[in-house]
């Protein structure tokens, strides 16, 4: 299976730009969510814990 190494990068980049501390975790949180649908994942799919 190839690996888009530079779409890969681009999202790593995009989720350590997210502000984060431990406890506070929504940010993130709704940023996954965003990538997640921008690949296709119904948001009906999507459970965060």
């Amino acid at each position: 299976m190839p690996v888009d190494t530079q779409a890969a990068a681009s999202r790593l980049m995009r989720f350590l730009a997210v502000e984060g501390v431990t406890g506070q975790e929504a940010a993130i949180g709704r940023e996954l969510i965003a990538a997640l649908q921008d690949c296709g994942v119904r948001a009906g799919a999507i459970r965060l814990d």
